[in-house]
C-alpha cells in the first residue's frame, strides 16, 4: 500500500485511494473489474472475494504506452515525462483542477486543454489492461488553439511541453 492512501473501495477491497474525489474519478474504469466481497461468510473475521482473485485488479500505474499519430513522438514523449510529475498528475487524476478552472480567461482554452489533459491522464493511470493508448483528444484540443501542433509533422519536444504547461496554467 502507498503513503498517503486514505480510502479503499469498499466493495472489491482491492483498490487504494488518496482520497473520496480520487476514488469517484477513478470508478468509471474500476467498475468494470471491481468485484463484491462477501463480509465474514465463515466468521473468522476475514472478508472473502465472491469469485476468487489470483490477485488484485491490475491498474495500469501509468505503464500504458501512447500511439504514435503521424509523427507525434515529440507529444509522446512530453506527455509521458509529464504524466510522471506526481504532484500534476495527482491534481488531475482527483479532478481538484476543476476548483481552479477559469474558464474566462481569454488567454486560456476554456478549460479545452485542462480536460482533455485529464482525460489523457485517466488513460495513462487508471485503465486496466491497457497496453497503448492514443492521445486523439489531447491532440485535437492543442490543434484547435496552437494551430502550428494541427497535422502530423514532427516538432519539438520542448516547444510542445511548453505549449502545453503554458496553456494548462491558463486554463
Amino acid at each position: 500500500r502507498a503513503p498517503n492512501v486514505s480510502r479503499r473501495c469498499t466493495r472489491c477491497l482491492a483498490c487504494y485511494y488518496c482520497d473520496r474525489s480520487c476514488q469517484e474519478n477513478h470508478w468509471p474504469f474500476h467498475k468494470v473489474e471491481c468485484q463484491v466481497v462477501k463480509q465474514d461468510p465463515d466468521g473468522s473475521g476475514q472478508s472473502q472475494p465472491v469469485v476468487p482473485r489470483q490477485q488484485p485488479i491490475p491498474l495500469s500505474m501509468g505503464n500504458v504506452g501512447l500511439n504514435n499519430l503521424g509523427n507525434t513522438c515529440f507529444m509522446n514523449s512530453a506527455l509521458q515525462c509529464l504524466s510522471h510529475a506526481a504532484p500534476l498528475t495527482r491534481l488531475f487524476l482527483s479532478g481538484n483542477f476543476r476548483q481552479d478552472l477559469n474558464t474566462e480567461n481569454p488567454l486560456g482554452t476554456g478549460g479545452k486543454l485542462a480536460n482533455a489533459y485529464e482525460q489523457t491522464l485517466k488513460e495513462l493511470w487508471m485503465r486496466s489492461n491497457a497496453r497503448s493508448t492514443s492521445p486523439t483528444m489531447l491532440k485535437r484540443a492543442i490543434a484547435l488553439f496552437a494551430p502550428r501542433f494541427a497535422g502530423f509533422q514532427q516538432h519539438d519536444a520542448q516547444e510542445f511541453l511548453a505549449y502545453l504547461l503554458d496553456g494548462l496554467h491558463e486554463d
